[in-house]
């Protein structure tokens, strides 16, 4: 959603309409805001938004369902930044609109008591900010690893994330060594996996097609000699939130290290995979995770 943040007069916006009112009242605000991205129908978000939508729903969209599909995902990215900054200093909104799961809080307390350490991943999938500083604010102690050189947008997310609890860490080679030793010790690193990684040039497959997807976190894990566990959160019919926890997927070694990180890579990809299909318009990708395909005319 950094894409958002990036333009001034709509940050501006989100923090009048979102911390001001509740939901729904500040939601009349998103038509506002897509109007005036709706002035740049071929910006690289959106193209690329567009292009990830076609993957994902198998190359069957076309046309204006595509379209639609697309501007489906904007909404929703539009609506989960007014939300999360309504929801995430207000903990009555806070516990009726992200209910806290047995799974969750079974998290929480592994992250407090710091015997097993954890690699926890997610996809950019709905209102992913809120799922990290909610569960912050409710005990998660955690490392988050972003991006290496963050920009504007992200050091704006990153004070946010940063003031919930959580401990952020642009990610560098001394980063890295220092989260394989806290994991070994107990600790619990988070990062997103969903984002491509320009010029990558051993790929992994994503929904039936390879793709530049990053695959540090999984030696990190097989590093640390800890599992990978995948959190994802998707918004329901009326409008609350649910964050989903997977099973922990222990990561497998072999006599070849560079197939035994593939492979496991790949099983935590599947997981991801089931959660984005369950949802599929709310996944907020807007940069494309598939830069060789090139899909219908136009698509790009």
């Amino acid at each position: 959603m950094e894409f958002l943040l990036n333009q001034r007069y709509l940050s501006t916006l989100f923090r009048l309409f979102g911390r001001l009112c509740a939901p729904p009242v500040a939601h009349p605000a998103e038509a506002l805001i897509i109007n005036l991205l709706k002035m740049h129908p071929r910006a690289p978000f959106i193209r690329a938004a567009r292009a990830n939508q076609w993957v994902i729903h198998g190359g069957e969209l076309g046309g204006e369902e595509l379209e639609r599909a697309a501007w489906s995902v904007m909404r929703h990215a539009v609506h989960s930044v007014l939300d999360l900054n309504y929801i995430v200093n207000r903990p009555d909104a806070l516990a009726r609109l992200l209910p806290l799961t047995p799974r969750v809080q079974a998290l929480i307390e592994r992250s407090q008591e710091g015997r097993e350490g954890l690699m926890v991943v997610l996809p950019h999938l709905s209102n992913f900010d809120l799922a990290l500083m909610a569960t912050a604010q409710r005990g998660l102690r955690a490392r988050l690893l972003t991006l290496a050189t963050p920009g504007i947008s992200q050091k704006i997310q990153n004070r946010q994330r940063a003031h919930s609890g959580l401990e952020v860490s642009p990610i560098s080679p001394a980063v890295v060594r220092r989260g394989v030793e806290y994991m070994r010790h107990g600790g619990v690193v988070i990062t997103a996996v969903d984002r491509p990684v320009p010029g990558k040039e051993r790929t992994l497959d994503f929904f039936g097609h390879p793709a530049p997807l990053p695959a540090g976190h999984v030696r990190m894990a097989m590093a640390a000699g800890v599992p990978v566990v995948v959190i994802a959160i998707s918004m329901r019919l009326d409008g609350a939130y649910r964050l989903r926890v997977s099973d922990p997927i222990p990561m497998i070694s072999g006599p070849d290290g560079v197939e035994a990180v593939r492979n496991n890579a790949q099983r935590v990809l599947e997981v991801l995979e089931s959660y984005i299909r369950r949802t599929p318009r709310q996944w907020l990708m807007f940069h494309p995770v598939w830069p060789t395909l090139h899909g219908p005319k136009g698509l790009r």
